[in-house]
């Protein structure tokens, strides 16, 4: 199997050239990237084996010159690339034909998505600012966990305030210091560290499904903090570079409006469901750990202050927008069928009067998700799959939270 070679090397002259950067790149480290690339790409080992076996880096350089020897010299330890605009885009065309489509978008999204490729070429990323980011975040999720605990003296309020504010002006002015390319750089880097730094098992569910990809809930910041404990600052701030982009690339629309309206009004059920009088006291703990995990993926990543007040709740339902849902459609509608594989024996423990708090707390959420869709959507495909489901009413504990999910969200006025 051949590696486009060639290929390699000019993407990555171009990624160069579009930050204003000379399209020089040292040998030794283009020849780590290669190696880093196939490890990277979605061959098998046999394919991979075989790829490595057959490179012979000094031979493609040769080639490579002898090809394109009135653009590039890689006389000594370095391969410089001289050549005007409207001839590199040529050759970048060129390649369309000359190979495969799949392995060329599969080489784009590698280099694409892993920072490491931009300092091999000599891109240089901003980490003391993303690490001065890091230490505030990690520090205003430790304040959100002490509120979750109950500790709510005007100390830590007017603390978690200033911390607050001081993470509106540093995103400010790393917004405003940074172009679009540094950004997107620094937003690189940002993601590898969450998805390096990530180690969640995914979330077993009773029923399989391929569409389901267990693996989004460790990584959106909003299920991950209704589903997993662990720290969420990384992908907090991430997904806060994220918006950042879309907003700057005008690609900020009414799905992302929709997202924000979807857990702020999840937020507003969370708020009902442990306000309930018969709760039991270990799951209204879990509940508020929740909430307040929540509170702190919102306000990070959409600059909310639910901390503070329910004025985004109340403005963005204010807002006239055109509402899609389609998010987290498929999680909702395979949820609604696999809350019912739980038998009433599931929520116990130690066949005692006490409940199995785990699969209550999940399932609880589960719930809520639905309500929170359903009371969006008014989706009737909700209530028929609940209807139609041959465990329904015959598992009473998991039928009963469904029926909350459906009547109580008929009402929309009743959520305020």
């Amino acid at each position: 199997m051949e590696l486009p070679f060639n290929y390699i090397v000019f993407y990555l002259m171009c990624i160069l050239k579009s930050r204003k950067m000379p399209m020089v790149i040292e040998k030794v480290n283009l020849l780590i990237s290669v190696k880093k690339l196939v490890d990277l790409l979605s061959y098998d080992e046999d394919e991979r084996e075989e790829i490595i076996n057959e490179f012979d880096f000094n031979e493609e350089i040769n080639n490579l010159v002898r090809e394109y020897n009135d653009y590039i010299d890689a006389d000594n330890e370095q391969i410089i690339l001289e050549i005007d605009d409207e001839i590199l885009e040529e050759i970048m065309e060129s390649f369309e034909l000359e190979y495969n489509k799949e392995i060329l978008d599969d080489i784009h999204s590698a280099i694409n998505d892993n920072f490491v490729f931009l300092e091999l070429i000599g891109v240089k990323i901003n980490k003391d600012i993303f690490n001065n980011l890091l230490n505030l975040e990690r520090n205003i999720e430790k304040m959100y966990e002490q509120l979750s605990n109950g500790q709510f003296d005007k100390q830590l309020i007017h603390k978690l305030k200033l911390s607050i504010l001081k993470r509106k002006m540093l995103f400010s002015v790393t917004e405003n210091t940074l172009d679009c390319d540094e950004y997107y750089d620094l937003y690189l880097y940002s993601l590898n560290c969450a998805i390096n730094s990530d180690d969640d098992a995914p979330i077993h569910f009773e029923i399989e499904d391929e569409e389901l990809d267990v693996y989004q809930f460790a990584k959106n910041p909003m299920l991950k903090a209704l589903f997993y404990k662990e720290e969420l600052a990384l992908y907090n701030l991430a997904n806060r570079m994220d918006i950042t982009i879309l907003k700057r690339t005008g690609e900020y629309d009414f799905i992302e409006v929709s997202k924000l309206k979807f857990y702020l009004t999840f937020l507003k059920h969370l708020d009902n469901e442990i306000s309930k009088k018969d709760i039991n006291t270990l799951l209204k703990e879990e509940l508020i750990i929740s909430k307040y995990r929540l509170k702190n993926a919102l306000d990070t990543v959409y600059d909310t202050l639910t901390i503070i007040d329910n004025k985004d709740y109340i403005n963005i339902n204010e807002l006239s927008l055109k509402e899609d849902y389609s998010f987290i459609e498929n999680i909702i509608l395979y949820f609604t069928n696999e809350v019912l594989e739980y038998s009433n024996d599931r929520y116990e423990y130690d066949d005692k009067d006490f409940f199995n708090l785990t699969n209550y707390y999940f399932n609880i959420i589960k719930k809520l998700l639905i309500k929170t869709y359903y009371t969006l959507t008014d989706d009737k495909r909700i209530v028929d799959i609940i209807k139609s489901n041959k465990m329904y009413k015959i598992n009473n504990i998991s039928s009963n939270l469904l029926d909350d999910a459906i009547e109580q969200s008929k009402n929309k006025k009743k959520i305020k």
